[in-house]
């Protein structure tokens, strides 16, 4: 349906069916490499090398209006090729993501949507108010189930959590349908009358859409996990860290360090971005080390200083069977997000590890939607 036809060929020839296809294969085959490939470490050359930041932006701004054209000139419509260039803003550094997407998003709210809506309200009329009242509720009520319904499979496929709440997110999202009709309508293969009904459909759904996930949200509560946020139902939340023991999650492969390894040897020979317990050549417990600690050495000390300098040495343990809800509070109030687990029997020994990430992940495999 995102594919444009000429107007003013009644019966298109399939030589130029095939070159409309070729087109299309090519215009997805270049913009999927560049924009997984190209446009990320472009985006960031021109960030590093521009000292004017209105002008980074305004690059991208020139890319994405140069991606739409063309997507348009290819035989797709432009909003697909504006949504395949998020592919490459999405692949860009957590930070550079969101710089981006604030400002993309200030431009676009302030000029484009605007615009963009104002020109639906200029096709739109009530001339569908001439077909009965029930052919309307009928077909509004279908566009808006199967919409809903399309949604919500979609997350499930994507086993996104949670489910029913996600699925009215993605329903609300109605800007690539209304570009479909419109182009419809310009290219005549839509009357005005059915036309203003998919758009009055549109905008029903959008603000159905709007209205539960809201009332979806005020239901989640936010609640730190580590350094890590998630969003839940209070009571499924408490249940869930209240009935679970820290052995149901516990991960006895660990990384492991001695303390007299000097920080350069570790930097160069260890990924630091994930802590490392610290053990002495007993197995006993000494500290904790992580990318901060190594951060804060002096550069210039690092052949000769050892793990044992930087390591922190105040530090929480859990035992294996203390709840989750014990666990979070004292993985909260330190550092990392992982807490050692010690043997009952002998708390100087480490039979495992409780991380953050195993914790969440048990919260939302859980989770019901």
């Amino acid at each position: 349906m995102f594919i444009q036809l000429d107007a003013s060929s009644d019966s298109p020839e399939i030589s130029e069916m095939l070159w409309l296809f070729a087109k299309m294969i090519i215009f997805f085959g270049v913009a999927g490499l560049a924009s997984v490939y190209g446009l990320p470490q472009f985006f960031r050359l021109m960030k590093n090398h521009l000292r004017v930041k209105e002008a980074y932006f305004a690059i991208v701004i020139g890319m994405i209006l140069f991606v739409a054209y063309f997507a348009e000139i290819s035989g797709v419509h432009g909003a697909i090729g504006a949504l395949l260039l998020g592919i490459a803003v999405s692949r860009m550094t957590k930070d550079e993501y969101h710089e981006i997407s604030k400002n993309i998003s200030a431009i676009g709210y302030g000029i484009f949507i605007p615009i963009f809506f104002a020109g639906i309200g200029l096709h739109f009329s009530f001339a569908f108010l001439e077909l009965e009242w029930w052919i309307i509720a009928v077909f509004i009520g279908i566009m808006t189930g199967v919409k809903f319904l399309s949604s919500y499979l979609a997350v499930r496929i994507a086993k996104m959590k949670p489910a029913t709440t996600v699925a009215y997110g993605v329903m609300s999202k109605g800007a690539v349908d209304l570009a479909l009709m419109l182009s419809l309508l310009q290219a005549d293969i839509m009357d005005n009358k059915l036309f203003s009904l998919l758009v009055l459909g549109t905008l029903i759904t959008m603000i159905i859409s709007s209205v539960e996930l809201q009332r979806k949200l005020k239901k989640i509560t936010h609640f730190k996990v580590g350094t890590s946020e998630l969003g839940l139902v209070p009571i499924f939340f408490r249940r869930v860290v209240s009935d679970t023991p820290a052995i149901a999650v516990i991960n006895t492969d660990y990384s492991r360090i001695a303390p007299d390894v000097s920080i350069k040897e570790f930097s160069e020979n260890h990924d630091t971005k994930k802590p490392f317990l610290v053990f002495d050549k007993d197995d006993n417990l000494l500290g904790i080390v992580s990318k901060k600690e190594i951060d804060k050495s002096n550069k210039k000390t690092r052949s000769i200083a050892t793990i044992a300098d930087v390591m922190y040495r105040k530090f929480h343990t859990t035992l294996p069977d203390d709840y989750l809800f014990t666990v979070i509070q004292k993985m909260n109030s330190h550092p990392f997000d992982m807490i050692p687990v010690v043997d009952p029997n002998d708390t100087s020994k480490i039979i495992g590890i409780v991380t953050t990430e195993a914790i969440m992940n048990l919260l939302t495999e859980t989770k019901k939607p």
